[in-house]
C-alpha cells in the first residue's frame, strides 16, 4: 500500500476521533487492520480501501461498558464526499453524532451520520449480560 493511501486511512481515523497507535496498524493491500482507543473504549477495526486508499467500509468491535460489548459496521462509504460534506455543510450534525455516541445513544448517532451525505450505510449490534440490541 502506498504511503499516502495508508496516511488517508489514518487521518479518517483521527477525523473519527480514534486514536490507533501507528505501530499496532497492519497495512495490506486493501485493508486496514489494528486496535483503537477512542469515545472512551478500546477495540479492534478493519477498513476495507480501494486502490485510491479511500475507505470503502470498515467494522469495529469493541467493549461498550462493562460485559457490554458493540459492533458497528459501516458500509458504502464515500469518503471524500463525507468529508467534504462536513466541512462545508454539516460540521454541527457531525459534532453531534459524536456528543451523542459518547452519550451512548448508538441509534441517533447512526441517524445522524447516514444522514450527511456519503455517510453511506451503518448498523450496530450491542451485546452482553442476556441482553441482545440492533440498530439500523
Amino acid at each position: 500500500m502506498k504511503k499516502a493511501s495508508r496516511q488517508i486511512a489514518l487521518d479518517f481515523l483521527t477525523g473519527l476521533d480514534i486514536d490507533a497507535n501507528p505501530e499496532d496498524i497492519k497495512f495490506k493491500k486493501k485493508k486496514v487492520i489494528g486496535s483503537f482507543d477512542g469515545w472512551g473504549y478500546e477495540g479492534d477495526f478493519v477498513m476495507k480501501i480501494n486502490k485510491k486508499g479511500k475507505i470503502k467500509s470498515m467494522s469495529l468491535d469493541y467493549e461498550y461498558v462493562g460485559d457490554i460489548y458493540a459492533e458497528i459496521d459501516w458500509k458504502k462509504i464515500k469518503q471524500k464526499k463525507f468529508e467534504k460534506a462536513i466541512m462545508r455543510d454539516y460540521m454541527d450534525e457531525y459534532q453531534m453524532g459524536m456528543m451523542l455516541s459518547a452519550a451512548g445513544d448508538v441509534q441517533g448517532y447512526i441517524d445522524i451520520i447516514e444522514s450527511i451525505p456519503g455517510g453511506g450505510d451503518m448498523s450496530a449490534s450491542v451485546w452482553g449480560n442476556g441482553l441482545y440490541f440492533n440498530f439500523d
